[in-house]
């Protein structure tokens, strides 16, 4: 595993960086065998209907497969999203003394020949943090564990390098909206920046960790196997719910599911929806991962 100082470094400057054998692969194998469960119906945990969290079940269109909570409704995703490693790795990354749960999502890529057309399953570039209008921190971030091998046939992940230190991309909500070049030449306009675009193609077992404003998107199925993934979305010691920006009308899911304060307003430290999946020293998260501190 690479020291920890090249990747800092690396995900400072390019907004995303590959981890290489972070989690076993019987961890991997039984996030597996959990989302055929939940695809199956099967909960292990029934959260309140109607909160408007996607939750794909059987008998709904093929096409892309979101399902959010997951770890929350089932134990053999939990394994994986609760894997120390994963949020210490995040920890590192975030420079921060702690790491509490946000979200997480199965995101599965029907394969071409279920579908009647492979751009049904393309995602448009957009950011993280366009999502997250409630949220203080600038900071947070989100592992991408594949489950499938990704590659550009499947439709893998693609970054916009550098693109979390640019202006203007606070808003980029385009996920369902896979419009890839109209949406760079949107964001990229002010700068007159010319967007470099890498794509990852992971096996399972590797993760990408990306910045909240990193602009991502993912290409179509193409081929005749399921792509799928599980994306963690991590909350770093700073966060805290804030009233959305003057004229946007913005709720989380998680702002209906958490607790409430005395104030009213949602608790993101809630420990059924949020709990903190790392807590500790720099030091003592390196030494978590097996990284040399070098």
């Amino acid at each position: 595993m690479e020291e920890t100082t090249s990747l800092v470094e690396r995900y400072r400057e390019d907004g995303f960086v590959v981890v290489d054998g972070l989690l076993p692969q019987a961890i991997v194998d039984q996030a597996r065998h959990g989302v055929s469960r939940h695809h199956a119906g099967e909960r292990d945990v029934e959260l309140p209907n109607g909160l408007g969290y996607l939750d794909w079940r059987p008998g709904d269109p093929p096409g892309i497969r979101v399902n959010d909570y997951v770890s929350l409704q089932n134990e053999d995703v939990h394994t994986l999203v609760a894997f120390p490693q994963l949020a210490a790795m995040a920890a590192v990354l975030s420079e921060s003394p702690n790491i509490r749960l946000f979200h997480d999502q199965i995101i599965y890529k029907d394969p071409a020949v279920a579908i009647h057309s492979a751009e049904v399953t393309e995602i448009g570039f957009h950011t993280d943090r366009a999502y997250w209008q409630t949220c203080s921190s600038d900071q947070m971030l989100t592992a991408w564990v594949p489950l499938t091998p990704c590659s550009e046939e499947t439709g893998a992940l693609s970054f916009v390098r550098g693109s979390h230190r640019w202006p203007g991309n606070d808003n980029l909500a385009n996920f369902f909206a896979p419009a890839h070049g109209a949406a760079l030449r949107e964001v990229i306009a002010p700068s007159g920046v010319v967007p470099e675009v890498v794509t990852l193609e992971l096996e399972p077992g590797q993760v990408s960790f990306h910045h909240c404003r990193t602009i991502h998107g993912s290409a179509p199925n193409r081929s005749q196997a399921a792509r799928c993934a599980i994306t963690v979305h991590f909350q770093d010691a700073a966060n805290d719910y804030v009233l959305p920006p003057p004229g946007r009308h913005s709720v989380h899911v998680n702002d209906l599911l958490s607790r409430k304060r005395l104030d009213g307003t949602p608790d993101y430290a809630d420990t059924f929806v949020s709990p903190i999946l790392f807590e500790g020293t720099a030091a003592e998260a390196v030494q978590l991962i097996g990284l040399d501190s070098a």
